[in-house]
């Protein structure tokens, strides 16, 4: 990792710190276990990430059905247990909500996920992850009519600047990809 990316890995968290907040730690230690499955989830993100990079060879679809499939495997048999689904009844409304989050929050992010780490690189990709905080603020106050604040817009700024950080790659860096590609078969 260069010092360049290592910077903007450190200015995107700090940038995200801001944009939480202090009141986030409030009630710290009162749920511990949810507290932990957060922290858990979060680093088996980072994991994933780094391990992605292992399924480059493979196409972003099989990677992307291979996880959902294992995952699918590992969840069904807790949910089974945990939420006894044959007790629910679901409407239309929830269906339809659980259908469209399934589909497109999983499986078309999954997709597009794969496809990234294979062609930024998995600090790329884990990079975004530092603008959800600022998505999350910015519909606040389009959808809520919340107010910015301004240690919220220097955390924007700095999750913002992060990311670009991690991600420039300069025109030395873009020409030498571009040469470096093959171009097909020639023409005849």
């Amino acid at each position: 990792m260069s010092g360049r990316k290592l910077a903007g890995a450190v200015i995107g968290i700090s940038g995200v710190c801001l944009i939480v907040g202090l009141d986030a730690l409030k009630g710290l230690g009162a749920q511990v276990t949810g507290q932990m499955a957060c922290l858990l989830g979060a680093a088996l993100y980072g994991v994933a990430a780094i391990y992605g990079k292992r399924f480059s060879h493979i196409s972003a679809t099989a990677t992307a059905a291979g996880t959902m499939s294992w995952a699918s495997v590992v969840l069904l048999p807790a949910a089974l247990f945990f939420d006894r689904p044959w007790n629910l009844a679901p409407g239309a409304t929830a269906l339809a909500a659980a259908l469209v989050l399934s589909i497109l929050c999983t499986g078309v992010a999954l997709l597009l996920y794969f496809r990234l780490v294979r062609t930024i690189g998995s600090l790329g990709v884990a990079s975004q992850a530092y603008l959800r905080a600022g998505v999350g603020v910015m519909l606040g106050i389009v959808l809520l009519g919340e107010r910015i604040t301004p240690s919220v817009a220097l955390g924007l700024f700095a999750a913002i600047l992060g990311v670009v950080l991690i991600n420039w790659t300069g025109k030395r860096a873009t020409g030498r990809r571009l040469e470096e590609r093959p171009l097909g078969p020639p023409c005849r």
